[in-house]
């Protein structure tokens, strides 16, 4: 493994709860080709309104050495 750029991962549609971080990337999984990542936040909490931390999941993939957000964030509830 080597790094490839200095620019990180960040999801356009994270939600953190006050002054807390949600905890994104604490939690990583790459497959086996190493072009697609699933990273987690714990303490997203789902929603700009949302009072409580649910947790989300985020999926990337990478052409070439450009890496892009696939879709919005996965929770346990609508967001």
């Amino acid at each position: 493994w080597s790094q490839e750029t200095s620019d990180k991962l960040v999801p356009y549609d994270i939600v953190k709860s006050g002054s807390l971080s949600p905890g994104f990337g604490t939690r990583v999984a790459i497959d086996s080709t190493g072009n697609y990542i699933t990273s987690g936040a714990n303490g997203d909490t789902g929603s700009p309104t949302g009072l409580f931390s649910v947790g989300a999941a985020w999926t990337y993939s990478r052409a070439g050495s450009i890496w892009s957000q696939d879709s919005t964030k996965i929770t346990s509830i609508r967001s």
